[in-house]
């Protein structure tokens, strides 16, 4: 299992879905409580929810006043109006939230 961080997206605002994030293999968790990472790269909603399902874990990356990656909430894959998935963060409770709308991104009308 690895363990992965999103620190950017692209959105389609319109219907609220993720369509790509810049994901990030976390190499190491430090003191502090941040990540060090890998250079990312851009992928497809569809290759985040392969990883989740494969076992991986996904976390949502937002950046703290020193410029320092922080992870926030988990991603997890959900059902969509049609045949494919979408990726969605959750809590510790396993209520939806906002953080990837939260974080650097591209709208999409």
């Amino acid at each position: 299992m690895n363990e992965y961080g999103i620190s950017m997206a692209r959105v389609n605002q319109t219907i609220g879905e993720v369509l790509r994030v810049k994901l990030h293999r976390i190499i190491s968790e430090n003191p502090d409580g941040t990540y060090g990472l890998d250079i990312g790269k851009s992928v497809s909603h569809d290759e985040v929810a392969g990883l989740i399902a494969a076992g991986n874990v996904v976390r949502v990356l937002a950046i703290d006043d020193q410029g320092r990656y922080m992870p926030t909430d988990r991603v997890r894959i959900r059902s969509g109006n049609n045949p494919s998935q979408y990726i969605e963060s959750y809590d510790a409770e396993g209520k939806p939230t906002a953080a990837l709308f939260k974080i650097p991104f591209v709208a999409l009308a």
